[in-house]
Formats: C-alpha cells, sequence, structure tokens
C-alpha cells in the first residue's frame, strides 16, 4: 500500500465505528454516533499500523475532537438548508468563488455574523461563540458553501491568539476528512455526518507537527468555521 497522498480507493478500507475502538485501544466516547474512523488495509487484509498509530494519537490524545452541534435546536435539513441559502440569496452571505470550487464569505468576520445573525436559527450559534469567546465577535468566522466537496492536503492557519480551528459541517453524509502524516506516510479518515462539530486543536491542524488533511465527498455541503482560544 502507498503511503503518498493519494486517498485510498473504499476496496483498500477498512470502516471502524464507535463499536470497534475498544479493540483498537480508542476510547468509543470520542467517536460519537454516526462519524466512523478509516484505515487502509495492509497485505493481510487488516489495519495497516502505522495508519492505526495515528489515529490513536490523533484522536486518542483529542488532537481531533469529534462532536456534534449543540448549540442550534434540531431542525430538518430541509429547513436548515432553506434558512442558509436565504442568507445566500438576500445578504450574498458567500459571494467569492475559491479555485477549489467551494463559494465562500471570505474573512471578513463581522460582516459574516452579521449576516449569519439575520437568521434566527443561525444567530444563535454566532452568540454562543461570541459568549464564549467573551468579545462581539470571534477571532475569525466564515461560511463555506461546497460545490466540487473536495480540499486538497493542507495544514491550517490560525490567528494570534487562537488555538482551535473549529469546522461545523451541516448536509452530505459521504464527506470524509483525511489524515496524513507527512514523517511517517501514516493516514487516517474520518467519516463526517450531517450536524458535525470537528475541533482541531494546533497538532490536530497541521500548525504544529507533521500532519496535513484534505476533505473528500463534500459536494453540496456547508460549512461554518470559526477559530477560538
Amino acid at each position: 500500500m502507498s503511503t503518498s497522498e493519494e486517498i485510498p480507493p473504499d476496496g483498500d478500507i477498512v470502516r471502524l465505528t464507535q463499536e470497534d475502538m475498544p479493540k483498537y485501544e480508542i476510547d468509543p466516547s470520542l467517536l460519537p454516533g454516526e462519524f466512523a474512523l478509516l484505515f487502509r488495509k495492509g497485505a493481510n487484509g487488516v489495519v495497516l499500523p502505522i495508519d492505526l498509530q495515528l489515529g490513536q494519537t490523533q484522536i486518542g490524545n483529542c488532537h481531533v475532537v469529534l462532536q456534534f452541534q449543540n448549540v442550534m435546536p434540531a431542525m430538518p435539513s430541509s429547513e436548515i438548508r432553506q434558512r442558509f441559502f436565504d442568507l445566500q440569496s438576500s445578504h450574498a452571505l458567500a459571494p467569492l468563488l475559491w479555485s477549489r470550487k467551494a463559494l465562500s464569505s471570505g474573512y471578513s468576520t463581522q460582516r459574516t455574523a452579521g449576516i449569519l445573525s439575520k437568521d434566527a436559527y443561525f444567530k444563535q450559534l454566532v452568540d454562543a461563540i461570541c459568549a464564549r469567546e467573551s468579545r462581539m465577535v470571534p477571532f475569525s468566522l466564515w461560511a463555506i458553501i461546497n460545490i466540487d466537496g473536495s480540499h486538497p492536503f493542507h495544514h491550517d492557519k490560525i490567528k494570534r491568539g487562537a488555538n482551535y480551528r473549529n469546522l461545523i459541517s451541516f448536509f452530505g453524509g459521504r464527506k470524509r476528512m483525511w489524515f496524513l502524516c507527512k514523517k511517517t506516510g501514516g493516514m487516517f479518515g474520518v467519516e463526517v455526518p450531517h450536524n458535525a462539530h470537528v475541533t482541531l486543536d494546533k497538532v490536530g491542524g497541521g500548525m504544529i507537527g507533521n500532519v496535513d488533511h484534505c476533505v473528500e465527498l463534500a459536494a453540496n455541503t456547508i460549512l461554518i468555521a470559526f477559530d477560538s482560544s
């Protein structure tokens, strides 16, 4: 099996759910609900040791935290989508076309927060973020509409004073994040369900260390992202 930046095909992947975690020495509570971990198969059909080691480190040491957004109350995904795209059509929430075929709000945090707050549902999230950070606007806040649904391997950059990158994902069902250690070649993936809140610390986001990450199969999803202390 190659340890390059190629994402493995489904036939070469071992998919593990919460029930499988004790066997692999990962706390099951760190993989809630519909999240799943993806590892490459070795020649004997079991998980590659270097992949498992990376997953145990990133997930087990909480460099990558998997949870669900719990600030906004449950709402049918069709209504969430309608509310979001009402903001897009009425207020140009995400007017920038990125080269990776995604529409972005850009990094004008105050503008993005102001537009999201025009809808009572999304305002709850903005208010919670601001309250958590004890400031009128967070370090940074932006929104993305994924058209193609892919983002090549990269490491994040965050503003001084922030320590975490938070990614709240809506819709989809097949969206995956992959993590790659450039030193060892270890790789593992995370299936990211609707309403997921993935938090990366500086190690998980690649600001420190050797781990990059990428996204695939995220077409027609939206993302609200923010950095926090």
